[in-house]
């Protein structure tokens, strides 16, 4: 299975600045807009500049110092956990430093997300136990339906498999679940392998 060139255009993290700029508001319908706030971080390229938070006009770089604890730095286009720099993980010498490496290459800043933290059966030579693991759902989408998913753990925030994160299985269950009935998404409680922290 090969994915289409447009593809290429979501792995750009920079494409987010184009749905959170507030300039660029009138380019979505309402409803696009609400599905943008609820699921797109606040995204910028990095670079000395202006540019609207919240309304408010700020400065870039200084706003980013100022308040590292809501941001995050990775590269535009990269993958694997490779170069991310978590504001709240990282000493004011450390932010300071992986900011002035941003300015020099081709980076962006993202406002954190709260990821949901879950507890999962953890298996490896010497047995099992249960362990608090961050959890990330990526859904596949087929001709803009979703047809399944991917949930990525990881005991770090950095939730990637190939910086030693694992997978666990996703399923959708119909009938009576926890009380209710109807259809309701689940994961499966088992993960495959030790999770590396």
């Amino acid at each position: 299975m090969v994915n289409p060139f447009r593809c290429k255009i979501a792995h750009k993290k920079a494409a987010f600045e184009l749905l959170t700029d507030e300039e660029h508001e009138d380019w979505f319908t309402p409803e696009q807009r609400e599905a943008i706030a609820r699921t797109v971080p606040w995204t910028r390229r990095v670079a000395e500049r202006k540019t609207k938070r919240r309304g408010h006009d700020v400065d870039l770089i200084a706003h980013v110092r100022r308040r590292r604890d809501h941001f995050l730095l990775k590269p535009n286009d990269d993958y694997g956990g490779h170069g991310i720099t978590l504001g709240p993980r990282a000493s004011e010498a450390q932010w300071d430093e992986a900011i002035v490496k941003a300015l020099a290459g081709d980076y962006v800043v993202q406002e954190l997300v709260d990821l949901p933290v879950e507890e999962f059966p953890v298996f490896d030579d010497r047995g099992w136990s249960f362990q608090a693991l961050y959890v990330d759902t990526n859904p596949f989408l087929f001709r803009g339906r979703a047809h399944g998913a991917m949930v990525r753990l990881s005991g770090s925030p950095i939730v990637n498999v190939t910086s030693g994160g694992g997978e666990t299985g996703f399923f959708v269950i119909e009938g009576a679940v926890g009380g209710r009935t109807g259809r309701a998404a689940s994961r499966r409680q088992t993960a495959r392998g030790r999770t590396r922290r």
